[in-house]
């Protein structure tokens, strides 16, 4: 006896209900979204191989632009108003306080501020004070001058740690007052959002390249048939040398497929003096050390580092080039002689 088949029901899709979700969505975001306020100066920032990622908090980038201006900058509110309080307020001295509150909120939204040779360390020991958790982190132009960042990196080795010891008791804390929310009507935005998140988010973050400063007043002796000096000149001029051996002219740069890379030679160099090292006392005991000309550039800088890291050289410094260190370059005999 044949079976009687159930007649299959249709059914039918309402789209209202999302269609006012899309608009509260729609809504929510013109509402909330803030867009970030341009940049003090545009900077361009060289190119690295490092997969270090930048902090989301607790970091005091430090700007250098091309034509050498410095500028701080952080963001969170709270130390931007511990910033002003301890910095910025002193050079307010005659103003009423109606102005200096004025002040204050406008700086609080500002999220860098330049400040000039002579009041940088001022100005960090204030943002330290503020957070003693901040880090500090450079970002300068590729054309930038290698003088403005070694002011940064000398004066950051000097304060690392913020003095003012009494400010590092326990904070009073403001009362929070509790309130109720109903999360159901939330539950189907939050899987509209995960969805919509997923499908469209690309996470792009800047690298950055860690750097050990030694603390002051502090050496470390090398023996000098272990030291390999690359001396960086205006102009991407380089000169390397070993102990005492008179300098001798390498390219810094190669061009390959339209970009500038670091020379082969300086590679092989490295390599070749490692292994001559580990030959004579069997142990990789070469180090580096890096002396820039003040008129040198970031990008020289940035490169080089990368590239030692690359190689995993764990052995190198930076330095200043000095007139005497010119002069051995400019003029090899009459060094030798003396």
């Amino acid at each position: 006896m044949a079976q009687i088949k159930a007649k299959r029901v249709g059914f039918v899709l309402d789209m209202a209900p999302m269609v006012d979700v899309a608009f509260l969505l729609l809504t929510f975001f013109m509402l909330t979204t803030q867009f970030r306020p341009p940049e003090p100066v545009e900077v361009m920032i060289p190119s690295s191989n490092s997969e270090i990622k930048i902090p989301e908090s607790n970091v005091l980038v430090l700007t250098v632009s091309r034509e050498g201006h410095i500028y701080l900058g952080v963001a969170e509110q709270g130390t931007r108003e511990g910033i002003f309080d301890q910095f910025v307020k002193k050079r307010l001295q005659g103003m009423s306080e109606d102005k200096i509150a004025d002040s204050l909120k406008r700086f609080k939204l500002t999220e860098s501020f330049r400040v000039y040779p002579n009041e940088l360390e001022e100005a960090v020991i204030a943002a330290r004070l503020s957070n003693p958790k901040m880090r500090p982190i450079i970002r300068s132009d590729v054309e930038a001058e290698f003088k403005d960042v070694d002011l940064i990196m000398q004066m950051s080795a000097g304060v690392s740690e913020p003095h003012g010891g009494h400010r590092r008791g326990k904070k009073k804390r403001r009362k929070r007052l509790g309130f109720t929310l109903d999360m159901a009507p939330m539950v189907d935005v939050a899987f509209l959002l995960l969805t919509f998140f997923m499908l469209t988010t690309t996470f792009s973050k800047p690298s950055t390249m860690e750097i050990t400063m030694p603390k002051k007043d502090v050496e470390t002796k090398i023996a000098e048939s272990n030291l390999l000096t690359y001396s960086i000149l205006r102009g991407d001029s380089v000169f390397w040398s070993r102990g005492q051996s008179v300098p001798e002219y390498v390219p810094l740069y190669e061009v390959v497929e339209g970009k500038k890379l670091i020379s082969n030679q300086i590679k092989a160099i490295v390599k070749e003096q490692r292994q001559e090292v580990i030959n004579e006392i069997s142990e990789d005991n070469l180090a580096v050390v890096l002396k820039f000309d003040k008129r040198s550039r970031y990008r020289n800088l940035v490169d080089m580092i990368d590239e030692l890291n690359l190689m995993d050289m764990k052995r190198f410094s930076l330095s200043a080039l000095s007139e005497e260190d010119k002069n051995r370059i400019l003029n090899p005999q009459t060094s030798v002689e003396k």
